[in-house]
């Protein structure tokens, strides 16, 4: 019986970006476990082996990456990384053979000395730096930044795009180079001058339907990368077909809970884009009035918290203002206060903005207020008390309707 080769090194795909990454993260990582592989997977939720959380919390940075590449039982790794860590620690690896970056908009300026654009995404721009030669890039060619740092970005280049007549993308294609984009309502992919209709948006309970973009955007991403690692095609599109936006696949991620004659969703959007992306779904769903519980955290520049409570008083019909637990070094309400003046400036009135600071108070509140077709989104800090009473209220719900059931005729 001889004995077993054991590689001495596993896949690493490690994805950066401003918005998106643990979705993308979590999707690739459902992908290779589908393969068959065991994965390791550091997030902005917690580090996992396949579906078993080993460390909870914000575990992005390099030591995480290292306790997830020390595991014997780990054959892929799928790494969210983030700038923070970068910073302080690098990244905990060499090189990758994937890096994915998914986007680049304002988040985190005034931390850890980075005040401009041009400094984060050099920062950033170190994830596809560190690819080795026969790895694989996976960049968004519909933003300006990621494309900026293009020329930085080691080993084959795949682009992705909403937008087939992307003059880059459409450029790229032209000179053989692969690419993940849109058409119609479907997912193609185009490598060597041969393109394939690869998905139907349909197929993706992510996207609902095509209705959230940014996880079009997502589910882009999380088949470049695989498909640059030669994952079965039949195998990528399995596990894309299983993903959803709820708890299960993607715990924190527009995730719609219905209670009834209205919804209620929870999301981490947590600077401008992210906020834009997840109204721009909600009013997908065609609500009656949307009622907004808003937060952000205190280490962003005041210009951006006023700008959440602009976009937010421009698109809410009522907005319970809250803050997080964790100030920032902020004082109390603070943060609340901006985000009151930013509300404001957009014309809402007095009357439909009010400071809840207590998240979950703010939600209870909503939910008081909520009336049949609305929609309730909260932007959380901490999830599990906010499902608690969402599921208090669900059978609530239970219990009235099977009361007026049994009621005599």
């Amino acid at each position: 019986m001889g004995i077993k080769e054991i590689p001495y090194t596993i896949p690493i795909v490690s994805i950066t970006g401003t918005n998106g990454k643990t979705t993308t993260t979590r999707m690739i990582s459902s992908i290779l476990r589908k393969q068959g592989l065991t994965v390791g997977t550091t997030a902005t939720h917690g580090i996992y082996i396949n579906e078993t959380c080993i460390e909870d919390g914000d575990t992005t940075g390099p030591k995480s990456a290292k306790t997830i590449l020390s595991n014997s039982k780990v054959e892929a790794a799928v790494l969210e990384t983030a700038r923070g860590g970068i910073v302080r620690d690098g990244l905990g690896y060499d090189k990758a053979d994937i890096a994915v970056f998914t986007n680049l908009t304002e988040d985190h300026l005034g931390i850890d000395g980075i005040n401009t654009m041009d400094e984060l995404l050099h920062v950033k721009s170190l994830v596809i730096k560190a690819v080795k030669n026969n790895g694989a890039c996976i960049l968004n060619a519909d933003d300006p930044w990621v494309m900026k740092a293009r020329d930085r970005a080691a080993g084959k280049h795949i682009l992705f795009s909403m937008n087939k007549e992307n003059p880059i993308l459409t450029e790229h294609i032209a000179k053989g180079g692969s690419a993940v984009y849109t058409r119609n309502n479907d997912i193609y992919i185009t490598c060597k001058g041969i393109s394939m209709n690869f998905i139907k948006l349909m197929d993706i309970p992510a996207t609902l339907a095509g209705k959230l973009k940014h996880n079009i955007y997502n589910s882009m991403a999380a088949i470049g990368a695989c498909f640059a690692l030669g994952t079965s095609f039949d195998v990528i599109r399995e596990a894309l077909s299983e993903f959803g936006s709820d708890v299960n696949s993607n715990p924190g991620r527009f995730n719609i809970y219905d209670l009834g004659g209205f919804k209620v969703v929870l999301d981490y959007g947590h600077n401008i884009e992210g906020y834009r992306v997840t109204i721009d779904g909600l009013k997908a769903l065609k609500p009656s009035r949307l009622i907004g519980v808003i937060g952000v955290p205190g280490d962003r520049l005041d210009t951006d918290i006023y700008n959440v409570g602009k976009i937010s008083g421009n698109s809410f019909d009522y907005i319970y203002i809250k803050e997080d637990s964790d100030l920032r070094e902020r004082q109390p309400l603070e943060v609340a206060k901006i985000l009151y003046r930013g509300a404001l400036s957009s014309g809402i009135s007095k009357d439909s903005v009010k400071i809840v600071p207590d998240e979950v108070d703010a939600l209870r509140q909503a939910l008081q207020k909520a009336g049949k077709g609305d929609v309730i989104v909260v932007f959380f800090e901490k999830m599990q008390a906010l499902v608690d009473v969402i599921k208090e209220y669900q059978e609530e719900i239970y219990i009235e309707e099977q009361q007026v059931q049994q009621m005599p005729v």
